[in-house]
């Protein structure tokens, strides 16, 4: 439990003797136990007189509204603490607060409860303080959360979604197995998830400019802008030292040799001309980036030995609509090669998604392969087993070549490009057969 600032406040259910234990806890710290000071030796509507502390408090007494002139409890916590206050705020047993904005239940709509509500005030009051939410007991629903506005789930333009609402953004389902004689199914479900981009501003990228070791770069062909900074050496298999650069970019940093610089189009820029070019691109990026999940849920013991091994992990959803789903997360290609009797049907989206995770490999039609690759330690994803007649087909919707070994090589973009020219190239050459390996 983090207790650091002068002033703090606990909340804790009303059970009996919690004071008593959080003053001997404070006190086996080494600090006067009488620090943990109780809200109802104060009356309500008199100001705390306390210089420094821990204020103690139960939810029900918490809840206090106004009486007459008699301030909240609520405000007289905000008066004593400041409106500038920035110290820890600690909401021990914290799902007693599950109720704080109301919902649908079986009987119908239900009404906030009061104690909610005074925590969702005490936090709105102070924003700068610092919050803990502690709780052993998970939340079942959405909703049960709205209490923990500090979580970063939703609720201001710089949190992931702007709603509750949106926090479960679409399930899809498919019965993948069904048990003979009870009838349990096992079913697939398809979750998109939403978060907001958070790109390296220009105040930010200027900041790191003030490094001597930075140098601000400009690509004379697509206009891009970059920050070169030194990256650690690598040693090659014959005994070179290879001196290496990282180029840092508003949504993406990677390193790269430092003399493949010298080949490419980025050359330096002044302030001015870099500043343009990042806001420029900074303008481009989208709010939000949308992504795809897949859970198999319902009954999973007698597919468990199916499931893909690079993850156990289980997890617990609830629908707005208030079904309850436990399951398995599993991968794109996974999924692909369990629905192949019905033809393998990832999206260009997905598909792209999938091969820049690296653990997928894509057979296309006319025996092409779509895998990711490391290329002078870059990823990349990379079409191979063409022939010479497809060379002009593939530079015609996107592709690029490069003769590496003196041999030459294709690629699709991994740049906001990608997905349209992938789209292109899975028209003509259809998916096949999905597998997967270890991710290069």
């Amino acid at each position: 439990m983090t207790l650091t600032a002068k002033k703090g406040v606990r909340h804790p259910r009303q059970f009996r003797y919690l004071i008593e234990d959080a003053q001997r806890d404070w006190s086996a710290l080494g600090v006067e136990r009488l620090l943990v000071t109780p809200l109802s030796r104060f009356r309500q509507g008199k100001p705390i007189r306390l210089s420094e502390g821990i204020l103690f408090a139960t939810y029900a007494t918490l809840r206090t509204d106004e009486r007459g002139e008699k301030l909240s409890r609520v405000r007289q916590i905000v008066e004593w603490l400041g409106s500038d206050f920035d110290g820890v705020i600690v909401f021990d047993e914290s799902h007693a607060m599950q109720n704080a904005v109301g919902g649908k239940g079986e009987r119908g709509d239900q009404a906030a409860s009061q104690q909610g509500r005074a925590r969702l005030r005490l936090q709105h009051a102070l924003p700068n303080a610092r919050v803990v939410y502690v709780s052993a007991t998970g939340a079942t629903t959405v909703q049960n959360l709205a209490y923990a506005q500090r979580l970063g789930l939703w609720g201001r333009d710089d949190f992931p979604v702007a709603t509750r609402a949106e926090f479960v953004e679409a399930i899809d389902r498919r019965v993948i197995y069904t048990r003979p004689g009870t009838g349990a199914e096992t079913r697939l479900l398809t979750i998109t998830e939403r978060r907001r981009n958070r790109p390296l501003t220009r105040e930010e990228a200027l900041d790191r400019l003030s490094d001597s070791c930075a140098v601000a770069l400009v690509n004379e062909r697509s206009g891009r802008a970059a920050i070169q900074v030194p990256a650690p050496s690598l040693m090659l298999d014959h005994g070179e030292i290879e001196r290496r650069v990282r180029l840092i970019r508003p949504m993406e940093h990677n390193s790269l040799p430092l003399k493949m610089m010298t080949e490419s189009h980025w050359v330096e820029a002044d302030r001015e001309r870099f500043a343009m070019a990042w806001q420029a691109e900074l303008a481009e990026v989208p709010e939000f980036t949308d992504s795809t999940i897949h859970i198999v849920a319902g009954l999973l013991l007698p597919i468990w030995k199916r499931l893909p091994s690079e993850s156990t992990r289980v997890y617990r959803l609830q629908t707005d609509a208030g079904e309850r789903i436990i399951g398995r997360k599993v991968s794109p290609a996974w999924v692909a090669t369990t629905l192949a009797g019905e033809a393998p049907a990832l999206t260009p989206d997905a598909a792209f998604a999938a091969l820049l995770e690296g653990r997928t490999v894509l057979d296309l039609a006319e025996g092409l392969r779509l895998r990711r690759v490391r290329v002078m330690g870059k990823h990349r994803i990379e079409l191979s087993d063409f022939t010479d007649g497809m060379r002009d087909r593939l530079r015609a919707y996107g592709l690029f070549g490069e003769i590496i070994s003196w041999k030459l090589r294709m690629f699709v973009p991994t740049d906001a490009s990608g997905v349209a020219v992938l789209a292109k190239l899975l028209e003509c050459y259809p998916v096949e057969r999905v597998g997967e390996r270890e991710a290069a």
